[in-house]
């Protein structure tokens, strides 16, 4: 169940830990209502979870993808911007 917004990870995200998520939130400077935020990265592991069962992905592989792929963003910049994600 979400609350005020905020994901829930739980035991439903294999290899994903309280502790990852403290680190992967701390990490990511835009903020937690940023399109690239914790929303985004659930978002991305509910699709990456559909896409799992028709593929067969390793679900502990699909669930780092989801949470850590915009964890080091940065910089927002322009949509098509290759500045995008710019590791300062």
């Amino acid at each position: 169940m979400r609350t005020n917004n905020q994901p829930e990870y739980g035991d439903l995200v294999p290899g994903i830990t309280p502790s990852l998520m403290n680190f992967l939130h701390n990490r990511f400077h835009l903020g937690k209502t940023s399109i690239h935020g914790p929303l985004h990265w659930q978002r991305v592991w509910e699709n990456g979870q559909r896409l799992a069962l028709l593929n067969g992905a390793n679900l502990m592989v699909v669930a780092l993808f989801a949470f850590t792929h915009e964890s080091p963003v940065w910089t927002k910049a322009p949509i098509g911007n290759t500045a995008h994600g710019l590791l300062i």
